[in-house]
């Protein structure tokens, strides 16, 4: 299945990065999550939050992308290259590349202040590494940055799409108005995206559920409201997800983000969820 359907939704799994017990990265378990997860998809997003892309050095990140282009191929793989600053974004994008990817996204720089200007020359400082479509990635909550109006109007042309998560996602509507693709974390009701004007959802969901999604992908929504119960039963965290990842019979489940821990998976789904959610880990909105 190839980006951008044209009759049904886009649906990009946000793998997790499965990890050992020793929290190096379980080459194994990441492909045979690949190969599980790719059939019931329309792509796969690379090397994202869900990916605990921060805990990640350079040479994880290229071993990760030449993996799953390597079982998906190139065309159906967005691989996120963002990281504190433009220059370690143009670091991953080159090496990205050298690892086979045509398609990449990034968070607008992080942790420190960015303005306008800032944000438009981080996007343009990749355009030119990227062969494909260049997405930017605006999750407020994450960066410490985001996306302004003035500045999506000075992105046309330099990127081909936006992907929205946490507070973003309230710009769907106004981006898809603007020309650009419009991709959203809120996965629950992918209709809804489409009915502001997006053309999917990236998904960490979908790497837990990815049979769930399948549907969407050639149109058929009549078990969107079973597919909406399922995400909530899962929960928005990535242990979680990694949690129903590992009940599926594929790795161990240990994330590297704090606090890092074992896996839960011997823990109730419920009993889980509401652990996590008051005590733990921050539920992340792809």
């Amino acid at each position: 299945m190839p980006l951008l359907q044209k009759q049904g939704v886009d649906v990009l799994a946000a793998l997790p990065t499965l990890f050992t017990r020793a929290l190096e990265v379980d080459e194994a378990a990441m492909r045979a999550l690949v190969e599980s997860v790719a059939p019931h998809v329309t792509g796969i997003f690379a090397c994202g939050t869900n990916a605990e892309f921060p805990t990640l050095t350079f040479a994880e990140r290229a071993a990760l992308t030449r993996l799953i282009i390597g079982v998906v191929g190139p065309d159906r793989v967005i691989v996120h290259v963002g990281d504190v600053t433009t220059w370690g974004a143009r670091q991953l994008a080159a090496a990205a590349v050298e690892s086979g990817a045509v398609h990449l996204a990034a968070i607008t720089p992080m942790i420190f202040p960015a303005t306008d200007d800032d944000i438009v020359a981080h996007f343009r400082a990749l355009r030119d590494l990227t062969p494909g479509r260049l997405f930017a990635y605006d999750f407020p909550e994450i960066a410490q940055n985001s996306i302004s109006r003035d500045a999506a109007l000075r992105l046309r042309g330099v990127v081909d799409g936006i992907k929205v998560s946490g507070s973003a996602t309230k710009h769907v509507r106004s981006l898809a108005d603007l020309g650009f693709i419009v991709y959203s974390g809120q996965d629950r009701k992918p209709s809804a995206v489409l009915a502001e004007g997006g053309v999917g959802v990236v998904s960490g969901t979908a790497s837990a559920i990815p049979e769930h999604f399948a549907p969407l992908a050639t149109g058929d929504f009549s078990a969107e409201s079973e597919l909406s119960r399922a995400t909530d039963d899962i929960g928005g965290s990535i242990q979680l997800i990694k949690d129903s990842i590992v009940r599926r019979g594929i790795g161990y489940g240990g994330t590297r983000i704090p606090p890092a821990h074992p896996a839960s998976s011997s823990i109730p789904t419920s009993h889980a969820r509401r652990a996590h959610k008051e005590l733990v880990a921050p539920v992340i909105t792809t």
